[in-house]
Formats: C-alpha cells, sequence, structure tokens
C-alpha cells in the first residue's frame, strides 16, 4: 500500500546540529502491506481514517506489547488495546487522514503520496498505524463498524547530511486488518448475560 519516503528536513533558523526532521510518503501499493478486511490480503474499499503514530525506540523495535497483539489473531479488543499502550509506549501522534478513501486496500485519497512531518523522528523509528472505517474524525471518535492497526520498524534518512543519502526502503511487513466492533447493544447483552450468570451461581 505504501512505499515509505523517509529524510530529515533542516529546521529553519536552527543550527545543524538539531534534530532533523523525518518525513516519510504514503505511496499506492500493495507491495509490503496494505489495508485489509477481516484477514490479510482481502483488499476491499470504503471511507475511512489513518493516523500514523512514531516513536524513537530503541533501534526502532516495536514494543513488545504492541508485538504481542500484533501476532494474535486480530480482534477489536486487542486493537483498542494496543492504540491505549501507544502513549505509554513513547508514541506521539504524528498525522491524522479524515477522510480517507481506502481503494482495494490502497490509502488513496486525500492524496495518494502525502507527507507525513515526523518532527522527533531519528534514525530508525517504530511506526504504527491505525485504521477505522465511517465518517469519525479520529480513531477514538464513535461510529466506526470495523477498526484495524500494524506497526513496523522503519529506517529514516537525515537531509542535512552531505550527500544527501537515498531513501530508506519501506519495511512494513503486514497488512493492518480491519476486524468488527461489537454495537453498544451486542455488549449491553452480554454484559447482562453475565451478570445474570453470576446472580445465578451465588444463589447456587
Amino acid at each position: 500500500m505504501k512505499k515509505l519516503l523517509l529524510t530529515g528536513l533542516a529546521i529553519a533558523g536552527l543550527a545543524a546540529s538539531t534534530f532533523a526532521q523525518g518525513y516519510f510518503i504514503f505511496n499506492d501499493s500493495l507491495t509490503v502491506g496494505g489495508i485489509a478486511t477481516g484477514t490479510a490480503g482481502n483488499y476491499q474499499s470504503f471511507t475511512g481514517g489513518i493516523e500514523v503514530w512514531e516513536a524513537n525506540t530503541a533501534a526502532g523495535a516495536v514494543p513488545a506489547n504492541l508485538a504481542t497483539i500484533l501476532g494474535a489473531t486480530p480482534t477489536s479488543g486487542g486493537v483498542q488495546s494496543a492504540y491505549g499502550l501507544l502513549t505509554g509506549d513513547g508514541f506521539k501522534l504524528e498525522s491524522t487522514f479524515s477522510p480517507a478513501s481506502i481503494v482495494g486496500g490502497t490509502f488513496a485519497s486525500p492524496a495518494a503520496n502525502s507527507y507525513i512531518n515526523m518532527p522527533d523522528a531519528q534514525g530508525t523509528v517504530a511506526l504504527a498505524m491505525f485504521v477505522w472505517n465511517g465518517t469519525g474524525s479520529s480513531f477514538s471518535a464513535a461510529g466506526a463498524t470495523a477498526v484495524g492497526f500494524t506497526a513496523w520498524t522503519q529506517a529514516t534518512g537525515n537531509y542535512l547530511a552531505s550527500p544527501t543519502p537515498a531513501a530508506p526502503p519501506d519495511t512494513q511487513s503486514s497488512d493492518a486488518v480491519m476486524v468488527p466492533v461489537p454495537e453498544p447493544s451486542m455488549l449491553a447483552l452480554a454484559g447482562l448475560g453475565a451478570a445474570a450468570l453470576l446472580i445465578f451461581r451465588r444463589r447456587k
């Protein structure tokens, strides 16, 4: 779905010793991973939104708690849990695309090649992408009936270097698999069922 083009940008007025500003580009390609529905490789078209998060972890490693969830069978609860871990793991939200058009599992609009600035990106970083369907303005906004995520280690280039290095290749290796979000009514019924079972057991 994406070819990530990453370099550093000089920050105007600051000394060259300050951190470079990294960025990457979404490129319309399924070469390394896309946005799938239900199972990996099942690419559909829909309107939704995308958030991209970045963390300067050691060697750009995806934190173990996120990697564990990513390696398990996708569930909406798992995706929500992963999202709740981001801040504690040092991730910061770099960009939000909403509404976004997903065509055949690829990021097609607002632009097939969209720059995402990462002011604090240093060397190799961890990236996390969260996706939802519907018209919600953010991942946490109500209304999505399906959500998904993926995370990976990505090298970045430094535009301040001389000569300017070639853009590192995209190292994303897994789809963001969209899974259904239970309706509130179903969650309420499940809660009532659990409460009834607890009362029944206590009476026994």
